[in-house]
């Protein structure tokens, strides 16, 4: 009964039990091995081993993506960045054109967010450059609203408050830039049907079929490292997913 207050003593003889706030511990296991070791009566209760659980994913995760997601994924974006500016040089359909800037325009925010001193910036045409600058500062900013903001990007509208590094992304830079990545490219959607809160009009959606189409059509045809790139996207998916 040592450490309780009066009030706290008062809910335990009431409840059968009472909750008392511990500061001297880090965690749930040096909060065990305290008490064993001042032979007090221990309780083991459920979320002791949903939370060691906890501890074992969370570090699984971040040897998966410190040793290969992340290294993939840059190498996957430079790829796909090229892809997008050789078809923005090439095409010759106005339509074509403006969806493959688009395109190189959300792999250059993808790049500059993994790499903020990435050259992406110098490779892309002006209007491009605006449209991948105005991105940045939104999710720099993590705005929000009602309604949200609208990616110039995409045209969607998105809640930038989502590209907050949380949990193990912020341990370092490498984290906390490849976090804001997958989140771009996770959350940045293609919609052929798009709700009413995409904020989307009838030529977005066939903008971004095109946009779908090109980015199809370079998974299959280029290669990252020596595989298919459309093999290096599925492990990532696959991976995250799976997690």
């Amino acid at each position: 009964m040592h450490r309780l207050t009066e009030n706290q003593k008062e809910v335990l003889a009431q409840n059968g039990f009472v909750v008392v706030p511990c500061a001297e511990y880090e965690g749930m296991a040096e909060a065990y091995e305290g008490l064993i070791k001042d032979e007090r009566p221990i309780f083991v209760t459920t979320d002791a081993l949903l939370h060691t659980a906890h501890l074992f994913f969370d570090y699984l995760l971040r040897i998966v993506e410190w040793t290969a997601l992340r290294s993939q994924l840059v190498s996957l974006t430079e790829v796909m960045l090229e892809a997008a500016a050789l078809v923005v040089v090439q095409a010759r359909d106005r339509q074509v054109k403006e969806a493959a800037r688009r395109n190189l325009a959300f792999f250059a925010v993808g790049a500059r967010l993994l790499d903020p001193s990435h050259a992406a910036m110098q490779r892309v045409p002006r209007r491009v450059r605006r449209r991948v600058e105005e991105e940045l500062a939104l999710i720099e900013g993590r705005e929000s609203g009602t309604p949200p903001p609208q990616s110039p990007v995409l045209g969607i509208r998105e809640d930038y408050t989502q590209n907050v590094p949380r949990g193990h992304y912020t341990r370092n830079d490498a984290f906390r830039t490849y976090f804001q990545a997958a989140m771009w490219y996770a959350r940045m959607g293609f919609y052929f049907y798009p709700s009413e809160s995409h904020g989307l009009a009838q030529g977005d959606t066939e903008r971004l079929a095109r946009q779908v189409l090109l980015i199809a059509r370079a998974l299959h045809k280029q290669t990252v490292e020596g595989r298919p790139a459309l093999d290096v996207w599925r492990g990532i998916y696959e991976t995250t997913a799976l997690f």
